[in-house]
């Protein structure tokens, strides 16, 4: 049997609540915040990273979806973006990047004479694959130990696995071997097999929250049946056109606020087909996400 379900722990969200953060007691005893753990939050659009985010101790939110911290640090402008674009001197501003973190975490730690107070802790967002970087600057800051590391999506290292390599799993390792607070949070059951026999997951303990059914929202699929003559790219290329021409793929409103929903999931097998879509819709590396 799985060790980690064996050891599953059950929370259960109280009575109406729609969001983690409406229950103060997660982070105030509920989770082992002091240590490794695996939250399955079970539900999307919980407000998972926002409750971290929104804490007041230091936060490190590690996403495989650039778009997604964007949208992140919006919200939070106050947080830092760790994210270098493409460029023809990229490692020169890697390493800028670096130093504009490092005065970053000065200012929230307290160590120049203009830092207000009181001080909200430090916020910090960035992609799997220039967490090392930060990995860097906090260690040369002496933070490693004081900041929870969040891994959002964290069953996308499975799936990624099998397009880069090792890259992924050296990650995890190094993360586990240097970082003494992570949290690795989903929304997606992770098989059995993952949890039992990669060491980083075997032995920490597993969290579920439960919560209220009246408050479980089933999402609305829209069908849409192909003419003949048409093809998934035109189809596809119809929604991105129109989103970029609106800034949303649909909206509809919720307890009276108008929602926007500003991310497509479309399901295609064909590798061919995604290639083709993505280069006549000229989509950049931070606007599109494969997951298999």
């Amino acid at each position: 049997m799985d060790n980690n379900i064996n050891n599953m722990i059950s929370i259960s969200m109280p009575k109406g609540c729609r969001y983690m953060s409406d229950y103060e007691n997660l982070l105030n005893g509920e989770l082992p915040l002091d240590g490794k753990f695996i939250l399955n939050k079970t539900v999307t659009g919980c407000g998972g990273t926002s409750l971290f985010l929104d804490s007041n101790f230091p936060v490190v939110i590690i996403s495989p979806r650039l778009q997604v911290l964007k949208e992140k640090h919006r919200q939070y402008p106050d947080s830092f973006h760790f994210h270098v674009p493409f460029s023809g001197n990229r490692g020169q501003a890697i390493i800028q990047m670096m130093r504009d973190l490092d005065s970053y975490l000065d200012c929230h730690h307290g160590s120049t004479p203009f830092t207000p107070l009181p001080m909200r802790p430090a916020k910090i967002l960035v992609t799997l694959d220039s967490s090392d970087k930060v990995l860097g600057v906090l260690r040369g800051n002496n933070m490693l130990d004081s900041c929870l590391f969040v891994v959002d999506e964290f069953q996308c290292l499975m799936g990624d696995a099998t397009f880069k390599g090792s890259t992924d799993m050296n990650f995890l390792i190094r993360l586990d071997s240097e970082v003494k607070r992570i949290c690795y949070l989903s929304a997606t059951p992770v098989p059995d097999i993952y949890l039992d026999y990669i060491p980083q997951f075997a032995n920490i303990p597993y969290y579920k929250l439960e919560w209220d059914p009246d408050v479980i929202v089933e999402p609305t699929l829209k069908e849409r049946q192909m003419r003949n003559g048409e093809t998934a790219e035109k189809l596809c290329g119809e929604l991105i056109q129109r989103y970029r021409r609106d800034g949303y793929f649909e909206r509809k409103i919720v307890d009276g606020n108008i929602v926007c929903s500003r991310e497509a999931c479309i399901f295609l097998n064909e590798v061919k087909s995604i290639i083709r879509i993505i280069g006549q819709n000229s989509l950049k590396p931070d606007e599109v996400t494969i997951q298999i």
